[in-house]
């Protein structure tokens, strides 16, 4: 069965500069037969990391991927190499990181522990807590951090909650540290079955509940329809996220759900 590729990638505008921000992207020649290319005109590339474990630390940059040697693809992680432009991306990753990307020859790469915060551009990102976990092979759980983002200019304010479990200790404390968010980008899908995945990925309804605790305005659903990962239908996460919204009265237009290629201004 094919799934579509889908990743979320924000373009920030800052002043008169253009940078393309770029959270734990999927990037690869193909995802199932399906070729994917994208390109962008922007001054400056900064990626976000949220965690890894297993193969999920991906590319940091979607230029150029037409020139990539063939096999290299989201299982391996090799293709970090080829990137023509790392010395335009900075990545900002939480703590125990670094070292993954500089040794793929990244030079701005910047760790933070939760509640953190930097600076580039006009833009302030602040690591934040999540519920989840790290670790790329046995013997190395635990051993670098996880993270949620809040990412703020002097208009805009987004969290991006990367891969979580849902707690609304950790999220309630979010909204009422940043009192607000323009938008919430948050996960609905691998959830399935509940007893092993709840405690690290939320479900569309624990999700859109996400959402209201950092009090976002609008509700954007990722990690869904891309892998096969676990055992629930690839597109019974959108139908649910749909459901649950209407059922508490969330509008279509707040409990958005945006097609592949979509822009969306906040």
């Amino acid at each position: 069965m094919k799934i579509p590729l889908k990743q979320c990638l924000i373009t920030l505008i800052a002043s008169s500069k253009k940078l393309a921000i770029n959270h734990d992207p999927l990037v690869s020649q193909t995802i199932h037969a399906i070729k994917h290319s994208r390109s962008t005109s922007a001054d400056g590339w900064l990626y976000i990391q949220g965690h890894t474990n297993g193969r999920q630390t991906h590319a940091s940059s979607y230029q150029r991927l037409s020139q990539l040697p063939p096999g290299t693809g989201t299982r391996n992680t090799g293709y970090l190499f080829y990137f023509q432009n790392k010395d335009r991306i900075t990545v900002f990753v939480p703590l125990g990181l670094k070292p993954f990307f500089s040794k793929r020859g990244y030079k701005n790469v910047q760790e933070l522990d939760w509640q953190q915060s930097t600076e580039l551009d006009e833009i302030k990102l602040t690591a934040l807590p999540a519920v989840h976990f790290s670790g790329r092979g046995i013997g190395d759980g635990n051993e670098t951090l996880w993270c949620s983002w809040a990412i703020r200019s002097a208009s805009t304010n987004i969290f991006f909650s990367g891969n979580t479990g849902y707690s609304p200790t950790v999220f309630k404390a979010i909204g009422k540290q940043f009192r607000s968010f323009d938008m919430a980008i948050v996960p609905i899908g691998a959830y399935d079955p509940a007893n092993v995945m709840q405690p690290v990925h939320t479900n569309p309804e624990e999700a859109i509940q996400m959402a209201n605790d950092v009090r976002a305005d609008l509700i954007i659903p990722s990690h869904w329809g891309t892998i096969a990962l676990t055992d629930e239908p690839p597109f019974e996460p959108p139908e649910r996220y749909r459901a649950y919204a209407n059922k508490i009265g969330i509008s279509d237009e707040r409990a958005s759900i945006m097609k592949i290629g979509e822009t969306r201004t906040v």
